[in-house]
């Protein structure tokens, strides 16, 4: 299949993005594309065959996918979608921590996600964990989502942190206040963290629940 355009998978609009995302998932259950009737029932955002056509055209035209006259003929451009920014396996930290440990990486279960190379703005020595509890809500980091990870001891001031405290683990906004370090939250409701703690590692990126389905899709395509 001859792509039209090279389009980052950012640049999709939500209701094209759960589109392609519905045709990658049906077609590898089903081992054929999906109709538009198909496409229609497992929309949260579509209310309209018309709807449905109308993202199809636009991804046909972006060069996501190709179709001929048939009922079920859409076929994804894999190549396209991954791009050039290939998937790469990263730990998934799952136990817990102590304290005095030289570092998290020592502590790895068996456990990986697949994410795109873009997730980790390019770094592959990194890890994931997935956030509990909402005190960085005001970041947009919410419960379930996966913290991608650095290691690194020397935080700068105003940077999203790992550190170690008596729960396990936990991100914070590192600052400097008068010499001394503070771990602040992104939410009113939770207090700042003034001792007691252990800095990690330095925030990547967030990878939402949504976004880290598509990946685990991407992997079964190739």
């Amino acid at each position: 299949m001859t792509s039209i355009r090279i389009m980052k998978f950012s640049t999709l609009t939500i209701p094209q993005q759960e589109v392609l995302e519905i045709v990658l998932a049906y077609s590898q259950v089903n081992g054929e594309s999906p109709s538009l009737r198909d496409i229609l029932k497992k929309s949260k955002t579509i209310t309209s065959l018309r709807g449905v056509a109308l993202q199809l055209n636009a991804l046909e035209k972006a060069g996501y996918i190709s179709r001929d006259s048939s009922a079920k003929s859409i076929e994804v451009n894999v190549t396209l979608v991954l791009g050039n920014d290939h998937l790469i396996e990263i730990p998934l930290f799952l136990g817990s921590v102590q304290a005095g440990m030289p570092t998290l990486f020592e502590e790895y279960t068996d456990s990986t996600i697949t994410v795109k190379l873009s997730a980790t703005k390019g770094l592959k020595n990194v890890f994931a964990f997935k956030v509990r509890g909402e005190s960085m809500r005001d970041l947009n980091i919410s419960e379930g989502d996966y913290a991608i990870v650095t290691e690194s001891i020397s935080p700068n001031n105003g940077d999203v942190v790992v550190a170690l405290i008596e729960d396990g683990i936990t991100l914070k906004t590192y600052r400097l206040i008068d010499g001394h370090a503070i771990l602040f939250p992104a939410n009113k409701e939770f207090k700042p963290i003034v001792e007691g703690f252990e800095i990690r590692g330095k925030l990547v990126n967030i990878i939402k629940p949504q976004m880290m389905e598509y990946f685990q899709k991407l992997k079964k395509l190739i």
